[in-house]
C-alpha cells in the first residue's frame, strides 16, 4: 500500500512519516472500545461497557467480516492498553461469496453463454442487478420473517425461456419463480446462498476459542460490511452466544474507518503484537561438504554458498511496538562495491535455507559500500524495528555512511 500511495504522488518516498498505515480489525477495535452501548445492536443501555474499559484482564476477539476476506485479532487490555493475544488470522470468507454463489445460481438458471453474453452487453443493468441483491442479502427481514426475497430482473431475462425448464429439475415450484419482474427466492434457497461462507468463518472461530490462549475470551464484536448481514449475526449468536458476549456495532461497515481515525491520534494504542510469520534474511555461508544441502546451494565467483535463512523474528513471538533488534554482517567479497540484503517469510517456526518450500522473498535492499579499504572487514549493520503496523529496515554500511530504509508489511507475508 505505501508504495502504490508512492507511486500515485499521495506521500513521498524520503518522508514515511507521511502515511501510517493501521491494520483493519486493530482500528476496528480502537472504535468499538470508545462506543456506548446503545450504539450496539439490542444494546439499549447506556454507558460503554464495564468489561471494555476496565484496566487489566478483559480479552476480546475483533472479526472484520469484510466483502472480500474475514480478518481476526484477539486482544486483551492491560493498563488502559492493548495487547495482542493471538497473531492476526483469517481466510477468504467475506460477503463476496455470497455474491457469488447467488451469481451461479443465475447461471444455472438461464444458462452460462446467456448470463455471459449479457454481462458484456449490458454491464450496467448487471450492476444494478446485483446491488439489488447486495441490498436484499443485506436485509434482516428475510431471516426474522423467514419470508421470500424478490430480486429485480432486468427485462431481457424474461425474454429466456429456459428458466423453469431449469428450475424444475433442481428446486421446487415455490422455491425458485419469477413473479412481475422479480426472481423471487424462498428462504431455504437465500439461506443456501450464505451457507459455506458463514461456515466457514464459524468453523474457524471454534478453532480459536478451544486455544488454551483463549480461555479468558469474554467478547465477540462483530464488524465490516458481511456483519450486517443477519444471518451471519444470528449463526453466531446461536454457536457462540451462551458462552460470550456478541456485540454487533450498528454501523459495522463503518468501524474500520473510524477507527483509523483514532489510530491515527495514538499509534501508540496497541503496545505488544503477535509475529504471523517468522521473519528472515539471507546469508551466505560457504559450503561444507557435510552440513550443507546441496539443494539449496548456489555458486559464486566458482565457490559453493548456502543461502541461509537468519531468523530475525519468530512467529507467534510477542514484540512490543518500537522493540529493535541489530545484526551485523560484512561483504562477501573484497572488492564487492554493493551489498544486496533479501528478506523472507515463511508460515513454519523455523527454517534452514532460504531456497526451501513455504520460504517467500517479500523485500530486498540493495546498500552501496563503494570504499572496499578493508576488503571483507567491512562491518554493515542491519536494524530491525518491529511491532508497528509495519517492519521497519535501516541498513548502514559504517566505512561509507551510507544509509538504505525499506517498510515491511507486518501481516501479509
Amino acid at each position: 500500500m505505501r508504495e502504490a500511495c508512492i507511486q500515485a504522488k499521495i506521500i513521498r518516498s524520503d518522508d514515511p512519516t507521511q502515511l501510517i498505515l493501521a491494520l483493519e480489525p486493530e482500528a476496528a477495535s480502537l472504535d468499538c472500545r470508545q462506543r456506548d452501548l446503545s450504539e450496539f445492536v439490542d444494546e439499549t443501555l447506556n454507558g460503554t461497557p464495564p468489561e471494555v474499559i476496565a484496566c487489566n484482564g478483559p480479552t476480546y476477539m475483533i472479526i472484520d467480516n469484510g466483502g472480500g476476506t474475514v480478518d481476526i485479532t484477539v486482544h486483551t487490555i492491560n493498563n488502559q492498553a492493548v495487547d495482542e493475544v493471538y497473531q492476526p488470522t483469517g481466510g477468504a470468507w467475506g460477503g463476496i461469496n455470497v455474491e457469488t454463489e447467488f451469481e451461479n445460481l443465475i447461471i444455472f438458471l438461464f444458462g452460462a453463454k446467456f448470463i455471459s453474453n449479457f454481462k458484456q452487453n449490458s454491464p450496467a443493468e448487471w450492476l444494478e442487478m446485483m446491488a439489488d441483491f447486495e441490498m436484499k442479502k443485506r436485509s434482516p427481514q428475510f431471516v426474522s420473517s423467514k419470508a421470500s426475497t424478490r430480486i429485480r430482473l432486468p427485462h431481457a431475462f424474461f425474454m429466456n425461456g429456459s428458466l423453469m425448464a431449469r428450475a424444475k429439475g433442481q428446486y421446487k415450484p415455490c422455491d425458485v419463480k419469477l413473479h412481475n419482474g422479480y426472481l423471487i427466492l424462498s428462504y431455504e434457497v437465500m439461506s443456501n446462498l450464505f451457507l459455506a461462507p458463514v461456515e466457514n468463518i464459524i468453523k474457524h472461530v471454534e478453532t480459536l476459542v478451544n486455544d488454551d490462549k483463549l480461555k479468558n475470551l469474554s467478547i465477540i464484536y462483530l464488524v465490516g460490511g458481511f456483519s450486517e448481514s443477519r444471518l451471519l449475526t444470528k449463526r453466531f449468536e446461536e454457536k457462540f452466544g451462551s458462552k460470550y458476549r456478541i456485540m454487533i456495532p450498528l454501523d459495522a461497515s463503518l468501524c474500520v474507518v473510524k477507527g483509523a481515525v483514532l489510530f491515527g491520534l495514538n499509534t501508540k494504542a496497541v503496545q505488544t503484537r503477535i509475529c504471523p510469520y517468522t521473519y528472515g534474511s539471507d546469508v551466505s555461508e560457504r559450503c561444507d561438504n557435510v552440513k550443507c544441502n546441496k539443494k539449496y546451494a548456489v555458486t559464486q565467483r566458482g565457490v559453493c554458498y548456502c543461502m541461509v535463512f537468519r531468523t530475525l523474528a519468530t512467529k507467534g513471538e510477542k514484540i512490543k511496538v518500537g522493540d529493535t533488534r541489530s545484526f551485523k554482517y560484512c561483504p562477501l567479497f573484497p572488492d564487492q562495491t554493493s551489498v544486496c540484503f533479501g528478506f523472507y517469510t515463511t508460515i513454519k517456526d523455523s527454517v534452514k535455507y532460504v531456497r526451501e518450500p513455504y520460504v517467500k522473498k517479500i523485500a530486498e535492499i540493495i546498500l552501496p559500500s563503494p570504499d572496499t579499504t578493508k576488503g571483507k572487514s567491512r562491518l554493515l549493520k542491519l536494524d530491525i524495528e518491529f511491532g508497528n503496523t509495519e517492519i521497519k529496515v535501516t541498513t548502514l554500511d559504517k566505512e561509507s555512511g551510507n544509509v538504505k530504509h525499506l517498510s515491511l508489511d507486518f501481516v501479509k507475508g
